[in-house]
């Protein structure tokens, strides 16, 4: 009987169990004819379904239930926790231990005062008759018999540790949620920390579980094989002993030299040779195992094992490939994605070079340049201009491109009649030079947010910022986008600091001048608990209404009505490079014909998309709606959540989500993801993932015009990469948001 009611028992036998009632009772009977009585049963419920609870009870456990399945790893951390015992003793729930497995733990836990953990091996008995069952326990005992005793692992099937040093290293790993190489990491940590671990070849116990091929495949693979190799590259350590001596590494590469001799036998029959020395030379190797395989259960059982064996070892290398470009994955990702992003945007920014030293070509700003010449002659900046006066511009102003229509407010043209009295060419280069300022500003401050703050890094942040897509984009078109992002940065800036400045709240209004869409983002300030700022804008609004409705020449075409008309147009026929959710919705819902711009400003061309479905406009405007009404509900909470911890983080996150709703959110406007991507990267190694993703993301919404020649429905779905990108920034900010408050609760 346990002494699991005394104070403080010599041992504390952990057990995890997950719906193991089948096993678990064999389990603790064996437990209770242990040889030593000095110890308290401890069974870790691990979210089970079945009676494993009441089996545990019913043998006198104290058992630790866990609400949902958390793993071994986690299991047996609870149950240590709980643990009252010097030392901690790790039992599997399908292994049973002999009388004296405790007695032998203890013992040379007992008189070996350098020795931190122990561990046995499976006997050569295992429960189940099957093939599989036999040869994989089998395997196993002979490699725990025949290995080193000092080890650079620990095994948790059947080992012990002084609970001090377990609490002392922090426990089994538990990002290991499945039962994997939790043990395997948990020894390395220990000989890393100097502590000597002992491998004792007389400690062992029966293992019971029922092993199948499929089964074998998948944990030798994916839970061990590739986790282990993770874990080696990560480590920089590879031990010599148990599964790894040299002779199995050899044996890995006879078996793909076999295998690569065969694939060429019928074309070189030479090769048979090099299938010869395969053969020979993993006989030889494992000689000893197979005739231990003999000894044990027959020369026929023997000769089964052997290729069961060597298929053991193909799937080893394979495991060591996939570990290595898992590792190298892990570590490498965000450069890759980075780097690919970053070829994007610079490719596609050497292209547009040309435009960008030639600002006449400016259609955008050539559109606002007219619209501000037709309201200082009293006519409407909505209405088509007429024919003369685009003569007397083309004449007497040098205007040589066609200009945009204008989508801006009244008040956007009227701060541009200082511009009005000189040449467009002129114009439009002093318009380009202030552009360049606002960007120049722009990078400096999200190097800061990003954490760059070492003159390279800032270097190099600048770089990107200004090859961002969106970024030359706008200086090519002489879009005012780039004025957006300087109001978001100091808007996000004074939020910081506590509270809106007049110099960002100047900006800020400049911007929904120039857009319209950024007065959504004072929907924030409520969320973020800014009453009076909110005052504020509403009187500017009140007064921006005022401005419009006296400065805005008397015409046919008023403000008001053109956006109004221009919204449904815009929804009931997207434009390509329309990277709103509802545009893309509709693209991708309906059968319909799309300008692509080619590489070129003025390069246009056009493309009949028609998908195996149509679904009617209301209905796509339906599903849009209901998209953007979970996705705003959920950004909401976020703000409401966080927004007075982190201010300028949460207002990022909003503004993301205004790219979403308004028709026409065009590519140029994605220049405010830049805020989003400086502030996940710096926000450590997953925070640089997300920021690189959404980097690469807004990087492939630049080559519509490759995306435009796949045909429906896969021309459609990739022409939301921008989309895309907001999603995945949005996504990534949340989540990083979400983790930033659980620790600092």
């Amino acid at each position: 009987m346990s002494t699991a009611d005394t104070a403080s028992p010599h041992l504390s036998v952990v057990v995890p169990a997950h719906n193991a009632e089948h096993h678990l009772d064999r389990c603790l009977a064996n437990l209770a004819a242990s040889q030593t009585r000095d110890y308290e049963l401890i069974v870790v419920d691990d979210g089970s379904t079945d009676a494993t609870a009441a089996v545990a009870e019913r043998h006198g456990a104290r058992v630790v239930q866990l609400p949902h399945r958390c793993g071994p790893a986690a299991a047996r951390n609870r149950g240590a926790a709980q643990a009252r015992g010097a030392i901690l003793v790790f039992l599997d729930s399908d292994v049973c231990a002999r009388p004296d497995t405790l007695r032998r733990l203890a013992q040379r836990l007992d008189t070996d005062d350098s020795t931190a953990a122990v561990f046995g091996s499976y006997d050569t008995t295992p429960a189940d008759p099957g093939f599989v069952s036999q040869y994989k326990n089998l395997l196993h005992h002979y490699v725990h018999q025949t290995s080193r005793a000092d080890a650079t692992t620990f095994w948790a099937g059947c080992g012990a540790i002084r609970r001090g040093i377990f609490e002392q290293i922090g426990g089994f790993d538990e990002r290991y949620d499945r039962p994997c190489i939790e043990d395997i990491e948990l020894g390395y940590r220990l000989h890393a920390a100097g502590h000597r671990v002992v491998l004792d070849p007389t400690i062992q116990v029966t293992h019971v579980k029922r092993w199948t091929l499929r089964g074998l495949l998948r944990s030798d693979m994916w839970d061990r094989g590739v986790p282990w190799v993770r874990l080696m590259l990560a480590q920089r350590h590879v031990p010599g002993d148990l599964n790894l001596a040299a002779g199995q590494r050899l044996s890995v590469a006879l078996v793909y030299l076999l295998l690569g001799a065969l694939g060429v036998t019928c074309r070189w029959p030479a090769a048979w040779a090099g299938v010869g020395i395969g053969v020979l030379g993993l006989c030889i190797i494992n000689r000893d195992l197979y005739g231990f395989f003999g000894r044990t259960r027959g020369w026929w059982f023997a000769l089964r094992a052997v290729p069961l064996h060597w298929l053991y070892f193909g799937y080893c290398g394979a495991a060591v490939g996939l570990g290595i470009a898992a590792h190298a994955w892990e570590h490498w990702k965000t450069a890759v994605v980075l780097s690919l992003g970053a070829a994007i945007h610079v490719g596609t920014a050497a292209l547009r070079l040309g435009d960008v030293v030639h600002p006449a070509r400016m259609k955008d700003f050539a559109g606002v340049y007219t619209a501000a010449w037709a309201m200082r002659h009293g006519l409407s900046p909505y209405a088509p201009p007429p024919a003369d006066m685009l003569e007397t511009l083309r004449v007497e102003q040098q205007l040589a491109v066609a200009p945009s229509p204008m989508l801006a407010t009244p008040l956007w043209p009227w701060l541009f009649q200082p511009l009005t009295v000189m040449s467009f060419p002129l114009a439009a280069w002093l318009w380009l030079v202030g552009l360049l300022v606002l960007v120049g500003w722009s990078a400096i401050r999200l190097a800061r947010i990003a954490g760059c703050t070492a003159r390279r890094d800032a270097m190099a942040a600048a770089l990107l910022v200004v090859t961002f897509g969106p970024v030359v984009l706008s200086l090519t078109l002489g879009q005012s986008s780039p004025l957006l992002l300087v109001a978001a940065l100091a808007v996000g800036r004074a939020l910081h600091r506590g509270r809106l400045s007049g110099s960002a709240l100047a900006l800020w209004g400049l911007g929904v001048a120039a857009k319209l869409f950024p007065v959504l983002w004072a929907m924030a300030l409520p969320l973020l608990r800014h009453a009076r700022a909110v005052v504020g804008l509403a009187a500017a609004a009140v007064v921006a209404v005022a401005a419009v409705a006296v400065l805005e020449p008397s015409a046919d075409v008023p403000y008001a009505r053109y956006v109004g008309d221009l919204t449904w147009r815009l929804v009931e026929r997207p434009d390509l490079d329309d990277q709103s959710l509802p545009a893309w919705v509709h693209r991708v819902g309906r059968p319909q014909a799309v300008v692509v711009h080619g590489v070129a400003a003025n390069d246009q061309d056009r493309v009949q998309w028609t998908p195996p479905w149509a679904i009617e406009p209301a209905y796509l405007t339906a599903v849009a709606c209901g998209l953007l009404g979970v996705l705003g509900i959920a950004v909401a909470g976020v703000l409401w959540r966080v927004g007075l911890r982190e201010p300028e983080a949460v207002f990022y996150l909003w503004v993301l989500y205004t790219l979403l709703p308004v028709p026409h959110t065009m590519r140029y406007n994605h220049v405010l993801l830049l805020p989003a991507i400086a502030w996940l990267w710096g926000r450590g190694a997953q925070g640089r993932w997300y920021a690189s993703a959404g980097y690469l993301l807004a990087a492939l919404s630049r080559l519509t015009h490759v995306w435009a020649l796949l045909p429906a429905p896969w021309g459609p779905l990739t022409s939301g990469f921008g989309v895309a990108a907001v999603l995945a920034l949005g996504g990534g900010m949340a989540g990083e948001l979400g983790r930033r408050r659980e620790r600092a609760a």
